[in-house]
Formats: C-alpha cells, sequence, structure tokens
C-alpha cells in the first residue's frame, strides 16, 4: 500500500498508485445541492484533497488526463455533463501570513490572491484570448480582469476557496478581535473581498464556488449568515465526504498488512518478528487500537454513519511501515489535535470552566440545538455566551461531535474518542494544579500506583495536594465524577494504555479501566479497573473523620455500603472486560471511596 498521508494533491495520488478511498460518487449530488457551498469539518479532516478531487474533474485542462486519474473511480464510469467544462482557480487562505496588522494581512492577502491568479493565467494561455492584468495592490482588481477575460470564452469559473476561515480563526487565538473587526467591518477588505464574489455570480462568469473551513464564524461576519452559500456539512449525503467508515477501516487495514509482506524493506525480517503473535493476532491489536482511538465523529444528525479521522488513521500506518511492525510509543499525531488554546478560550468564557468539567466527567452534553449562525460579535458578547454556543463552538473545533438523540428534542454533543478526552483532562490538571512542580510530583506517584500497585502515595497526595483547590468551583462538583477526574488526570498515560472511561457496558458504565496495550504488555504495567464512590463529608456520622484511621472510618455504615457496591461492579466489570480483551487478562481493581474532600479511601476488590 502506497500511503498518501499529507498528500492532498489528487493528481499526484492517482497518477502514482497511492491508496485513495473513492469519494467520487457524491459528485453528482455536490452539483445538485447548490452552486455556492460551503464545507464544514476539523482540521485535517481531508477536506483539501476533496477540493483537489473537484478541481482536476472540472477542469478543462486536465481533460486529457481524465482516464488516468478517474478510471477505476465511481465518477469514472459514470461522469457528469460538467467534467472538464470549467476554468478552475483555488485560493488557499492558511498559506496567509496573520502575524502583523490588519493591513500587514490584507497585503499578505492580496499577494496571495495576485499569485494565484498569475499562475491562472500562466495555465491558461492557450484558451484564454487575452492576457490578464494584474493589479498588484488590489487582488480583487486582478480577479475582476479574470473575469473580463474568461467572458470572451464559452467556459466559466468554478472558484475553490480552502481553509477560508484561517485567518479568522488565528486572529481570535491570538486574542487580536481588533484586527479582526478592522478586516470584516463595513469597510474591511473581507466584507468588499465577499461582496465581489457575490457580485460575479450575476453573469459575470462566477458559475461555481466551493468553500471549505472549521467554523462558521467569518461568513457570518461578512455575509450575514446565507446569502453566498449552501451549508452542507450536516446533510446526510455529505456525512462520509472526508473520513474514514469502519468498513474502509477494516479495508485499509487488510491492504495495508498484506502490502507489509511484500515491501522489499522488509524481506529480510522473518515474519515471527514481524508478527510476534502471529498475523491474526497483530491484525486484531491494530483495529482496537485504531477503533478505541480513532473512532467517534457523526457530522449529520439525519443519518448514523460514523467516521474516524483519516489523517491519524494514516498516520498510524507510516509509524508502522516505518517501525517495521513495530507500534509508536505515541498513537496520536500531535500536528492533528485542536489547538489547546480553542478549549482554554471556552474555559475562559462565564460557565465555560464548569461545561469543560461536565464533558469530561459525563463525555456529553445537552443543547437545545447546534448553532452555525455565530460571529465576532457573539462570541466576545457575554450576553451570547451561552451553553449552546459553547457547544457549538467546540463542535466545530472537533473537540465535539453529535452523539445520540433525545427524546427532549435537545441536541446531545459528545467527547469523540479518548484522543481529543486527553486535551480535556490536560486542561483540567493545569487549573487543578498550577503549579508544573507540584504536578511532577502527583504524576511520580501516580507512577508507583500503575508499576508497583502502590496506591498509599497518590491517596497522600491526592488529599494534601488536590481537594484544597476545589474551592474555586464552591465544590459544585462534589461527587464521584469529579473523584474521578482527578485521577485521570494523575493517571491519563495514552502511550502505555487503552484509557476507558464511563464506556456502557452490559451491565452499566465501568467508572475507569486502564488496559495495558497489546505492544505494551511486556513491560511492568498493571492493568487497573477503579469504582469511585462519594459520601458528603456533612452526614453526622462521619464527623470529625480527619482523625479517624481507614479501619474505624470502614466500619461506619454508609462507607460499608457504599464498598459493597463498588465491589459488586468492579468483579462485574473485570469480567466483562476479561471477554473483551480475553480471558488471561489480569486486572486489579480497587474501590475508591472518597469523603468530601477531606478523606480519601481505597480497597483492593
Amino acid at each position: 500500500m502506497k500511503n498518501p498521508y499529507e498528500i492532498s494533491d489528487f493528481e499526484k495520488i492517482r497518477l502514482n498508485a497511492f491508496t485513495y478511498i473513492d469519494r467520487t460518487d457524491h459528485i453528482p449530488h455536490i452539483e445538485n445541492v447548490g452552486q455556492y457551498l460551503l464545507l464544514l469539518r476539523p482540521r485535517r479532516f481531508g477536506k483539501s484533497l476533496w477540493l483537489s478531487t473537484l478541481k482536476n474533474y472540472y477542469d478543462i485542462n486536465k481533460k486529457d488526463l481524465f482516464d488516468p486519474m478517474f478510471s477505476g473511480l465511481w465518477i469514472g464510469q459514470q461522469p457528469t455533463m460538467l467534467a472538464n467544462q470549467y476554468f478552475v482557480l483555488e485560493w488557499d487562505f492558511s498559506c496567509v501570513n496573520c502575524s502583523g496588522s490588519h493591513k500587514d494581512i490584507e497585503q499578505s492577502l492580496n499577494c496571495h490572491l495576485n499569485d494565484r491568479i498569475e499562475r491562472f493565467a500562466s495555465d491558461y494561455a492557450h484558451i484564454l484570448p487575452s492576457p490578464i492584468k494584474i493589479h498588484s495592490s488590489s487582488g480583487i482588481s486582478s480577479f475582476e480582469r479574470l473575469l473580463g477575460s474568461i467572458s470572451k470564452t464559452p467556459h466559466k469559473l468554478y472558484l475553490f476557496i480552502d481553509e477560508y476561515d484561517n485567518f479568522a480563526n488565528e486572529l481570535m487565538a491570538s486574542r487580536r478581535e481588533d484586527e479582526y473587526y478592522a478586516m470584516t467591518d463595513l469597510d474591511g477588505f473581507f466584507k468588499t473581498f465577499f461582496k465581489s464574489l457575490k457580485s460575479a455570480t450575476k453573469g459575470l462568469g462566477l458559475d461555481r464556488m466551493f468553500l471549505t473551513g472549521v467554523t462558521p464564524i467569518l461568513l457570518n461576519d461578512v455575509t450575514s449568515g446565507d446569502n453566498i452559500k449552501t451549508d452542507i456539512h450536516v446533510l446526510p449525503d455529505f456525512a462520509d465526504l472526508c473520513g474514514f467508515t469502519e468498513n474502509e477501516v477494516i479495508e485499509l487495514m487488510q491492504t495495508f498488512v498484506s502490502s507489509l509482506e511484500i515491501n522489499p524493506r522488509y524481506q529480510s525480517i522473518s515474519r515471527e518478528k514481524l508478527f510476534p503473535r502471529g498475523k491474526d493476532q497483530w491484525k486484531a491489536d491494530l483495529f482496537q487500537l485504531i477503533q478505541k482511538l480513532y473512532d467517534g465523529y457523526t457530522f449529520s444528525p439525519y443519518i448514523d454513519t460514523r467516521i474516524y479521522n483519516p489523517t491519524l488513521v494514516m498516520y498510524l500506518f507510516k509509524q508502522l511501515e516505518q517501525l517495521y511492525g513495530q507500534f509508536p510509543q505515541s498513537l496520536i499525531d500531535f500536528n492533528l489535535i485542536p489547538d489547546r488554546g480553542r478549549l482554554e478560550y471556552i474555559a475562559n468564557l462565564p460557565g465555560g470552566q464548569d461545561l469543560v468539567m461536565e464533558l469530561n466527567q459525563n463525555k456529553r452534553i445537552p443543547i437545545t440545538k447546534l448553532t452555525s449562525r455565530f460571529g465576532l460579535t457573539d462570541m466576545l458578547n457575554k450576553s451570547a455566551q451561552t451553553r449552546e454556543f459553547m457547544g457549538s463552538y467546540l463542535y466545530f473545533m472537533g473537540m465535539l461531535t453529535m452523539g445520540d438523540k433525545l427524546l427532549t428534542g435537545d441536541v446531545e454533543l459528545t467527547i469523540p474518542n479518548p484522543v481529543i478526552q486527553s486535551l480535556y483532562i490536560d486542561g483540567i490538571s493545569r487549573w487543578m494544579i498550577a503549579d508544573p512542580v507540584a504536578r511532577d510530583i502527583g504524576f511520580d506517584a501516580a507512577k508507583l500506583f500503575k508499576q508497583q500497585d502502590r496506591i498509599a502515595p497518590l491517596r497522600k497526595y491526592i488529599e494534601k495536594q488536590v481537594f484544597h483547590t476545589f474551592h474555586w468551583r464552591d465544590r459544585r462538583w462534589a461527587n464521584e465524577l469529579t473523584i474521578k477526574t482527578i485521577f485521570m488526570c494523575l493517571l491519563m498515560d495514552d502511550i502505555n494504555y487503552l484509557m476507558i472511561s464511563e464506556r456502557q457496558s452490559h451491565s452499566g458504565y465501568a467508572d475507569l479501566a486502564m488496559i495495558v496495550r497489546p505492544d505494551r504488555q511486556n513491560l511492568q504495567l498493571n492493568n487497573i479497573l477503579i469504582e469511585f464512590k462519594y459520601i458528603k463529608a456533612t452526614r453526622k456520622v462521619l464527623k470529625d473523620i480527619k482523625g479517624q484511621s481507614d479501619t474505624t472510618l470502614f466500619k461506619l455504615s454508609p462507607i460499608k455500603n457504599k464498598l459493597k457496591d463498588a465491589k459488586f461492579q468492579a468483579k462485574t466489570y473485570v469480567k466483562e472486560l476479561q471477554e473483551e480483551f480475553g480471558d488471561g487478562l489480569n486486572i486489579k481493581s480497587y474501590a475508591i471511596i472518597a469523603i468530601g474532600f477531606e478523606r480519601l479511601l481505597y480497597k483492593k476488590v
């Protein structure tokens, strides 16, 4: 298998026999749904490759390459009437330098527009009846001259804009709202730019547009929301437009494993070294990791289609190939994870930290509806910073996805997978223990638990260093989920473990399971299951608990009852985990009981 990781050039992929998941059956739907389209997806989800596919399909210059590029694909067998009928122009706003003032950004934008128009003029010089004169200080004027030139031909323009909102997201992430407003106000460059695009659709030669981005923020600020585009990102026909379905992941994995065996680099390696536990077990281990780490995205509430992050899947295949079949230490391509600053932005809003805590604890939140009608004013206006807004923003950034349909009519948003949940945990640990030296002490105590089965140092650390920090939320999150969050912040280890939190099983929800990754089972690490219980410290029977021994406290009826429940649940979940991961799985299980934020008790089950 030739892995196209980090390649978003459709022509290069097809002409060089890289693996390509065929999405061309969507092209007729694209043509029929509208002429000016917007597709929103989290970053690095394959949007640029899809634009490249469309560009090569519609480009009049690529007519002679149609068969080499599209034969064997769905659209190659049944092309539409519009194939190879357009001039195509692409602007990629991720190329724009956003580091200076709004004037500097405007200049960088103009340079990018002009550079692409000059390339357009060169590419189509044999077709255009007249040269395109470039206006050095105005990309918009150059674009008008481009339209004037193509108006003398029988063909029209298909315009593609990739990462249309990149500069907006960069300015907001760096808290440069004034620069953003200067670009998007009534006389701002971007307001004028989108007005020009809208005008060009009125018989001036711009026949179709396709824009990609992450959020709807910029278009809402410059176009009053809806007047130049059809937003297709939640339509069921396009739920799988970017990303892999589970069946496709399985097929890719089969192809990848077969390719390893015939790879010339692997001829000197014995099959026993390549697949130490056998080929079938190696494949099972691989799929288990992919399924548990990369699955979970749903982009349409109208169809039950779950999507894997495509770049993460191909990243893992690339790492496995380079490491001669060995699993990499980290299964996460950190270049693809949404910027932690987006989560911190939400955490700094009124009620934002509470929302993040709730999400980490429950992995889901209900909101009235997913909103795509918000701009920067909404993001800065406290009256607009509602739960609906915060949840929607995290959805567009890829930190939440659509969950189950609720009978109340609300929309459920969920954390898609452990890769993303690790960001929540990382953020919470920084608020919970601000001092990095103190955090390291906690991480060292957590290692003793994971490696040597010593939980006492971790208990002592949490009682002395962590419990007192919860005054900042008035202890509103005082429940067993709060205690679980504390432990997750200290125990989180996706290099060595599959972290399973609040996942539904046959008999309920297991609080926290830590299963050693298949490729790390030779290390001195324990498989761990923890059931958490919480008792309010205000109950009369629990007065003066600080001075009492563990033995004395375990004799109290409320604690005995909680311990009994925890033991029963832990034994049940251990059986189910053994069914899933193998009967030979040795799991050390614990019941952990918090008495308010005063004492922490533990028992090995």
